[in-house]
């Protein structure tokens, strides 16, 4: 019974109540139905798919803790929906996830690819330093008749293009150090037998793996003691001929004979290695 309250007569009278809003939430339905028609439907045709349709309304079911309803097919299509909404935001979720990775392990490949550059550049200068190095001992020191001590601190071996590219480095950025460019310059001569001065024909030809390997061995003649002993004089003129010869007139380094004893001396050098 609604609350009463009296008034000064006596007489008692309803007090109006309020009553709050329902509360609405949504569901959701669906009523699905599989209905075999002519392609054209005649108006008969069209009342008994109604009437089927309308059948199916007739069959509901209400879940009410998943607020959803229809019939069991239409129950069954909300399940596959909402099973397919789950998994694209778990793959949605899964692509933030990897997009996530993706850039951290980016921002890392380009810190590490950056120190990587850093350290090749130090290493790049460090053996450039060394190959001066080499070069200038080799021009002031021409390693003939020095102990063998100051013999072997400049013995690295021949690195042809090496020594092109620490000259190159010198000349640009240090051509006030005259003196180092020219003793430089004169150690270049003794380990290839070519000048500097030469040298663009040489960087010409840097594709040729054996004609390199020639120079590298030459030099190699020139710094390392063991390979000065026998036969390495007889191995060292044959290598100022070749080189000689291939300075004056390139096209005799493919002659036959010129070939195969290329080929003898790169397997003697390939033996001592």
């Amino acid at each position: 019974m609604p609350p009463q309250r009296t008034t000064k007569g006596g007489k008692a009278t309803r007090m109006a109540t309020r009553t709050s809003p329902p509360i609405l939430v949504p569901w959701r339905g669906v009523f699905y139905k599989t209905i075999d028609a002519p392609a054209t439907p005649t108006r008969e045709d069209r009342i008994a798919m109604r009437d089927t349709v309308l059948e199916a309304n007739q069959h509901a079911i209400f879940d009410k803790r998943e607020r959803r309803f229809g019939n069991v097919k239409g129950m069954a299509l909300i399940s596959s929906t909402e099973e397919l909404v789950h998994h694209r935001d778990q793959r949605e979720n899964d692509f933030q996830r990897l997009w996530e990775h993706y850039c951290t392990t980016s921002a890392q490949l380009q810190s590490c690819q950056q120190r990587v550059r850093i350290l090749e550049k130090h290493f790049c200068a460090d053996l450039l330093n060394i190959r001066k190095k080499v070069l200038y001992d080799a021009g002031k020191l021409a390693m003939v008749g020095r102990p063998r001590h100051e013999r072997n601190a400049a013995a690295h071996g021949g690195n042809v293009l090496g020594d092109i590219e620490a000259l190159e480095q010198q000349i640009e950025f240090k051509p006030h150090e005259v003196h180092v460019i020219e003793a430089c310059s004169a150690g270049f001569k003794q380990l290839y037998e070519i000048s500097f001065d030469c040298h663009r024909k040489i960087l010409e030809a840097k594709n040729d793996d054996r004609l390199m390997a020639l120079f590298n061995l030459r030099g190699n003649m020139r710094t390392c003691s063991p390979w000065k002993q026998s036969p390495g004089s007889e191995i060292l003129s044959w290598c100022n001929a070749i080189l000689k010869k291939w300075h004056s007139e390139p096209s005799s380094w493919y002659e036959p004979e010129v070939v195969a004893m290329v080929d003898e001396l790169l397997a003697w050098a390939n033996d001592w290695d």
